[in-house]
């Protein structure tokens, strides 16, 4: 896979001058206390009401994202996290084997938006 087209998200460290390291979170949201890099306002704010969200995590941090994602690839916390809340998932192997389901799925044609998170993208571009 080449991923060189995808733009990544992360905190930030830097040195100080007296070379200690220095945190700062660029993507951080008033809305969102979980976490201090916000991935559910990465997934709204590079798609569009047409598209169909894919999203692949493992932790903590991943579980608001995924709530508003049509599509969840989980494993680890994140998987407990869906079976726990009633979100459907794939279990997340290796990024070859997603990308088998995914192009199966798209092949019969069983590609959907999911209805849930279509209400929670919708609740949160209302809130602005």
């Amino acid at each position: 896979f080449n991923f060189d087209h995808v733009p990544l998200f992360s905190n930030k460290l830097t040195f100080d001058e007296n070379k200690n390291l220095i945190p700062t979170f660029p993507y951080t949201d008033e809305e969102c206390k979980d976490c201090a890099n916000c991935k559910r306002n990465h997934i709204l704010n590079s798609s569009s009401d047409e598209d169909i969200t894919i999203y692949i995590g493992d932790g903590y941090s991943d579980k608001c994202a995924a709530e508003h994602s049509d599509y969840i690839f989980a494993k680890k916390s994140l998987l407990k996290y869906c079976e726990q809340n009633g979100l459907p998932y794939f279990q997340f192997k290796y990024f070859e084997n997603d990308k088998k389901i995914v192009v199966q799925l798209a092949n019969k044609k069983k590609i959907k938006k999911r209805h849930q998170a279509s209400l929670k993208r919708r609740d949160a571009y209302m809130q602005g």
